[in-house]
């Protein structure tokens, strides 16, 4: 089980054996370990997810039931969630609050937060109390290892978080963002998504750190191929100061972003981002009959 793990998380990665191996073992063991007839040290293993840039709390959820296969957890959240489920939604964070309250594991937790998180983001309503909270801003402010399980939870805990502990989280992971890159280009797409959330959360509440924010990730040089994170960026920048200064030229800004998604043919995302400018900027953007459409 778990060489087959392994190999999972390795070839997901697009990793050779050689490069987990590095140093600490050679190809040939590691590749028969994958195969379940060798066996492989704790301490070893520990240092071959290193070396792909992993975790042992990540490996692990890997074979943990709330979040290692298409029927896990969180996996039945996000489905929840995309449906707008919200009774199921609800249901589910119930029992991992129970499950968590029972095995006190990191993954459980973080499982917990990300539902909590996607049922915020429909309704408004915070079903996790202060402490939690707390814990899981004290956990990412202070982290040095930003791996797939901290972007994942952030991404989904935004609407959770106060403007200053969301702001003081993102800014920890813009300090890493270097790092990521240099490591997973995966996981770095991953943590502009978390951090675009995270503007796309200011923004929608009209946040005095908005303005801020958007300055921080200016400074960023965000890589022409991962262009929808690029474009995600403009549009939220020109719907903020659409929000400021409610004027024709600013709209068309916005209209101009909105323009795009529709002459790349891409009907789903214009509706989607259309009715996201309507949130930030009022039915008024709409009424006016200006947008793209």
């Amino acid at each position: 089980m778990l060489g087959e793990d392994f190999h999972e998380l390795r070839e997901r990665r697009a990793i050779s054996l050689r490069v987990a191996a590095g140093a600490v073992t050679s190809p040939a063991t590691l590749s028969k370990f994958e195969n379940g007839v060798g066996d492989l040290g704790i301490s070893h293993l520990v240092q071959c997810l290193d070396n792909m840039d992993s975790s042992l709390v990540e490996f692990a959820s890997m074979s943990d039931p709330s979040t290692g296969n298409l029927h896990s957890f969180l996996h039945q959240a996000v489905d929840a969630y995309n449906v707008r489920n919200l009774q199921e939604l609800r249901y589910l964070i119930e029992e991992q609050s129970d499950r968590y309250q029972q095995q006190h594991t990191l993954v459980a937790f973080h499982d917990l937060v990300s539902a909590a998180g996607l049922y915020c983001d429909i309704t408004g309503e915070k079903l996790l109390p202060d402490a939690d909270l707390k814990q899981l801003v004290d956990e990412l402010t202070a982290t040095n290892s930003w791996g797939e399980a901290e972007i994942t939870v952030f991404g989904n805990a935004v609407g959770l978080l106060g403007d200053d502990c969301l702001l003081a989280v993102a800014k920890s992971l813009l300090l890493h963002l270097n790092d990521i890159n240099v490591h997973n280009h995966a996981r770095y797409q991953d943590a502009w998504t978390a951090l675009l959330n995270t503007l796309d959360e200011f923004t929608k509440r009209g946040s005095i750190h908005a303005d801020e924010f958007i300055e921080y990730l200016a400074q960023k040089d965000i890589p022409e191929n991962i262009m929808l994170i690029k474009w995600r960026f403009l549009f939220l920048r020109d719907c903020r100061r659409a929000a400021v200064t409610p004027d024709e030229a600013h709209y068309a800004a916005v209209d101009q972003q909105l323009a795009f998604l529709q002459f790349v043919n891409d009907q789903m995302l214009y509706e989607h981002y259309r009715m996201q400018a309507a949130d930030i900027l009022g039915k008024t953007y709409l009424e006016r009959g200006g947008d793209a459409s």
